[in-house]
């Protein structure tokens, strides 16, 4: 029984870190080109997040470089901009900005595939509530 029970944890403790991988920061990705099967050969597809990839950025504007001519988009209801019709060899750049905040992605050269990038915004409420939680974590114990 206790051979079961160990081996259980094991499994438990290796499945940890899988489930880890599985959702980056968002933060971490941002603006890094990923190529993508589901998006048509020739196509960018730009998504604008703040903070995290549940609060998409609505018909908000991005600005779309396509071999040094500049072009802008607004994102749809899933904050999504979708760039597509683009040869071989285009260089392709996305940007945006967020609560001020100027979000950039890297310079995308058009191949056989198609791709996907995001663009992370800061969400100000989520700094905010970091900030309180590591005041009252850093703060003397209180009484319950």
């Amino acid at each position: 029984m206790r051979r079961v029970l160990a081996c259980a944890f094991v499994a438990l403790l290796a499945a940890v870190p899988a489930v880890a991988q599985q959702m980056p920061n968002p933060k971490e990705i941002s603006g890094v080109p990923l190529p993508a099967a589901d998006v048509p050969a020739g196509s960018v597809s730009v998504r604008v997040v703040r903070g995290a990839f549940t609060n998409n950025v609505t018909d908000h504007p991005v600005e779309i470089t396509v071999d040094g001519k500049k072009q802008t988009k607004n994102t749809d209801a899933q904050g999504r901009v979708l760039v597509s019709g683009l040869k071989p060899g285009t260089k392709v750049r996305a940007a945006t900005v967020v609560d001020g905040e100027r979000i950039e992605s890297q310079e995308i050269t058009i191949a056989g595939q198609g791709f996907r990038v995001v663009l992370v915004g800061v969400d100000p409420e989520a700094v905010k509530r970091a900030a309180e939680d590591k005041a009252l974590a850093e703060g003397p114990p209180v009484k319950g």
